[in-house]
């Protein structure tokens, strides 16, 4: 499950989601996670991103994004 919340700047998109595991097979960090990402609207259907997952104090998965959207 998760929540958030988005901040748009022009052609920029900051987002910030709080989410919760309800169970998984493998536990790699707490239950309880943050991901931050960025993106940014390249032209007018094309965005491209960056975001990472953190669990309490330290950021675990780094992940770049390429959105077409119609």
């Amino acid at each position: 499950m998760q929540l958030g919340v988005e901040f748009l700047l022009e052609r920029t998109i900051f987002g910030v989601q709080l989410g919760v595991y309800f169970y998984r097979e493998y536990v790699e960090g707490d239950d309880i996670y943050q991901r931050y990402y960025l993106v940014y609207n390249i032209f007018e259907h094309i965005y491209a991103g960056i975001n990472f997952k953190a669990y309490g104090h330290f950021a675990d998965h780094l992940g770049l994004k390429f959105i077409y959207s119609f």
